[in-house]
């Protein structure tokens, strides 16, 4: 683009901001007078206006054909040039292999907060300055509004049950309404975090809530904190439409009462917190999740069974295996011939142990199966590290001395 066109441009911008009474109008002018189709997009990738003359359109129909807008986003978010974008306020240089064009890519701000982006394809150089100004232009247009679509009222109950204990005392009709919007029973609470830095993964969020309110209107969507919740039945669920290597997912376990949502919810979000580019669902995670709230009030390490940490300081000391043989001991129920099975030993052997358990440590599987089995589930909560800095012979010790004292009573 020449100076003189560049200055000619720059005179109008004013004039244009005050003539065109929407945005869609303002990008249509914009077009025209740089000779540039482009689209500008809110903080949830979704099309706000894209250009007529030069079109845009060819361009928005091949992104939506060969991706869906998270796809985008997950390519973005690799490539680093969402990050490029995210820290810097001039536009942004960029080649996109897709379309085999050269693009500019530039923020727009209201009250220092990105509201929206422009995406101007070159099919005539446009100098960064000028594109400020453009961007400065089109911020006058999101003062009123937010960029972002307002969330309805159901949604708004949604969030407000995942962050209230008690809101379904104060809201029951309207959960009532939310749950039956959705379908039968059973309902999951899913909680979504994509992956990378803050920033970059609150925009992929927005990006998923906007999809899914246009994929299924059912599924109350909602971000609280950081993260995206959403809540849904058997008859519609959210995950054929999240790329799972791309965001962690938890899911919390099938309910039926609504006024078990605020419970799920922070199931889902423990759930989320263990996965890794996969969906974890809370039922493979709650004893982590009993652990983690116990460690809350008190050390992991003070609620297990002494007896247990010397069956396990004993094994490190002689290298036998009494602590793998009480764990299955509890999770066969005592069944002995089952540990000999899970263990490949010979009944005789599991039968020694147990024996020697008994005589070494004081261990009861009658009398002490509910205490061995907290205990041993907080064992597996700890660090291998502190397991190894608890297991110490002062443990088979101090059993000893535990036992002298019930004798001589």
């Amino acid at each position: 683009m020449t100076k003189a066109l560049e200055q000619a441009l720059d005179s109008q911008l004013l004039d244009l901001v005050t003539s065109c009474e929407t945005l869609q109008q303002y990008t249509d002018a914009i077009a025209r007078l740089t000779k540039n189709p482009l689209w500008i997009m809110d903080s949830a990738f979704h099309f706000l206006s894209v250009s007529k003359s030069p079109s845009a359109k060819l361009y928005q129909q091949i992104y939506q054909r060969n991706h869906d807008v998270v796809g985008h986003v997950s390519e973005w978010i690799q490539s680093g040039l969402y990050d490029a974008i995210l820290k810097t306020k001039k536009p942004v240089h960029f080649h996109d292999p897709h379309f085999d064009k050269d693009l500019r890519l530039l923020d727009i701000y209201v009250a220092n907060k990105p509201v929206a982006r422009v995406t101007m394809f070159l099919d005539h150089d446009i100098s960064d300055a000028l594109l400020l100004r453009i961007c400065q232009g089109a911020s006058v247009y999101f003062r009123a509004e937010k960029a972002q679509e307002n969330p309805s009222s159901w949604e708004y109950i949604f969030s407000i049950a995942l962050q209230a204990k008690n809101s379904y005392e104060q809201h029951s009709s309207s959960m009532q309404g939310l749950f039956q919007r959705i379908g039968e029973p059973p309902y999951r609470v899913a909680c979504v975090q994509a992956v990378g830095a803050q920033e970059e993964r609150l925009g992929a969020q927005l990006s998923f809530l906007t999809q899914l309110r246009h994929r299924d209107a059912h599924i109350p969507c909602v971000m609280v904190r950081t993260f995206a919740f959403f809540l849904e039945s058997t008859q519609h669920e959210i995950a054929q439409w999240l790329p799972s290597n791309s965001c962690h997912i938890g899911y919390s376990n099938w309910f039926y009462r609504p006024q078990d949502l605020y419970s799920h919810g922070i199931e889902a979000q423990f759930a989320m917190r263990q996965a890794n580019n996969h969906a974890c669902m809370f039922k493979d995670v709650q004893e982590q999740f009993v652990a983690s709230v116990v460690s809350e009030q008190v050390t992991l390490s003070s609620m297990i069974d002494p007896r247990v940490l010397a069956c396990v300081s004993y094994d490190q000391l002689y290298d036998t295996e009494y602590t793998k043989t009480l764990e299955a001991l509890v999770a066969c129920g005592n069944a002995k011939s089952q540990v000999a099975k899970e263990l490949g030993v010979h009944l005789n052997t599991v039968k020694y142990r147990l024996s020697q358990m008994r005589h070494l440590f004081g261990i009861d599987m009658q009398k002490d199966a509910q205490g061995l089995r907290l205990s041993l589930l907080f064992l597996r909560a700890i660090p291998a590290t502190q397991v190894q800095e608890l297991a110490t012979k002062e443990w088979i010790q101090f059993i000893g001395r535990v036992k002298d004292l019930e004798k001589r009573k």
